[in-house]
């Protein structure tokens, strides 16, 4: 069965990538025309392109879904890209006590999502990125994290990689094998290797409180306001959305203040409710695009048409009850609005506990 998978896998993605000459990633900030571009299978296929790049001093270079804004994937080498290797595999470890799933490459969290809801008993990540168009091994070999404050990062999870050598050999790294080597494993930008398979620690599922407030920037914006939230939540998040106030007076700005904790009460929605909420976001954030074409070419309208978007889209106080996956993944549709990024972080002193 896994011949005829992989066959029929590799004839639909002939089909689809026929010609294909270009890649860019999905801030549109990259693009460049590699030598060959590769959608390998299964093992069998990375072997024999790590082989073809030895034979033809060929370098390789490795993408996913392509949420990187850095240079990673550039090359004027080989660009294999990893989506089409796609199995999970979920199993317990009896030596750490655990459930553990192993996924290669290409999964996308989504895809993990529903294979760990679906089994009995059901599980989940702890912590992932917003978005759940990306893959594991996209994520992972970037070292990317979720928004949560005393979580380890999403790398921090992962206790065991198959890497594809640049002798075209597997090699695994574990803790177990040696933590010294899995530590440089953990993030490696893919310096060591192709990713073909990883394994996460991954545990029961659990609900979450997700609330969304909307203070005033003037009241919210102070110490121990911040102190509280980190130190009385799993998560929280900030967003500034400029301009979102009647009359477009920035004193009166509000932030959108996103918190998450676990609880044992049941959720408030079902997935039904969960499924639909996706398809409007989708749509939502479809028509969103659309809006932020019009900004680029009249930008005097900006103030305007974002408060108008932040009115009927985002300012809305809420409290809801969720399964873990829901809660980190809450907004559907960010792929439809390519954009650059902007975070910055804030130092804790975890002697006194004070925020600087």
């Amino acid at each position: 069965m896994s011949f005829v998978k992989d066959t029929l896998t590799k004839v639909k993605s002939n089909v689809e990538h026929f010609g294909e000459k270009t890649w860019h990633n999905w801030g549109e900030n990259q693009s460049f025309t590699p030598d060959e571009i590769f959608r390998p299978v299964n093992l069998h296929d990375l072997k024999k392109i790590v082989k073809k790049a030895k034979e033809n001093n060929k370098k390789i270079r490795c993408a996913a879904a392509g949420h990187s804004w850095s240079s990673l994937s550039v090359t004027s080498g080989y660009l294999v890209i990893v989506t089409n290797l796609n199995d999970i595999e979920i199993k317990y470890n009896e030596n750490l006590k655990t459930w553990t799933v192993t996924t290669e490459a290409g999964v996308y969290l989504k895809d993990l999502d529903k294979k760990l809801r679906k089994h009995d008993p059901p599980l989940t990540m702890d912590a992932a990125t917003v978005l759940d168009t990306v893959t594991t091994s996209g994520i992972v070999a970037t070292g990317s994290h979720g928004a949560r404050c005393a979580n380890s990062t999403i790398p921090e999870k992962v206790i065991s990689f198959q890497i594809v050598t640049a002798d075209g050999e597997l090699r695994e790294f574990s803790d177990e094998i040696d933590p010294v080597e899995m530590s440089a494993a953990r993030i490696n930008f893919g310096l060591l290797g192709i990713i073909y398979k990883l394994t996460f620690i991954v545990e029961p599922m659990f609900n979450t409180i997700m609330k969304d407030a909307f203070p005033k920037i003037s009241d919210y914006w102070k110490p121990e306001n911040l102190k509280n939230d980190v130190l009385n939540n799993e998560s929280v998040e900030i967003f500034y959305w400029p301009f979102n106030t009647p009359g477009l007076k920035e004193k009166n700005d509000k932030l959108w203040v996103k918190t998450c904790k676990r609880t044992d009460l049941n959720v408030t929605k079902n997935q039904v409710d969960e499924d639909f909420k996706s398809v409007f976001q989708n749509l939502e954030l479809e028509f969103g695009d659309r809006v932020y074409e019009h900004l680029a070419k009249f930008p005097e309208s900006t103030p305007y048409i974002t408060y108008l978007l932040f009115k009927s889209g985002v300012d809305h106080e809420n409290e809801q009850i969720l399964q873990a996956p829901d809660a980190i993944h809450y907004q559907k549709g960010i792929d439809h609005i390519p954009c650059m990024d902007l975070e910055f972080a804030i130092k804790i002193d975890h002697v006194s506990r004070r925020l600087k």
